[in-house]
């Protein structure tokens, strides 16, 4: 999993920091990307708002904001 969350970026501090993340046991947004089947329906459209940094879209009828 660590190789695949590292290809979605070309940064090497990132990269590094992902690998740190994993050793730690610490939940990033790229591990939640491999997690969710769905991509976001909003970000796909073109229309992200500002959290999208923070990993994928949690918007759903239950929680629309």
């Amino acid at each position: 999993m660590l190789e695949q969350m590292q290809a979605m970026t070309i940064d090497l501090n990132s990269k590094a920091l992902l690998e740190k993340a994993e050793k730690d046991g610490v939940e990033t947004m790229y591990k939640r990307k491999l997690g969710y089947k769905v991509q976001c329906g909003f970000g796909l459209s073109g229309v992200c708002c500002r959290n999208c940094g923070m990993g994928p879209c949690r918007i759903s009828a239950k929680t629309p904001r």
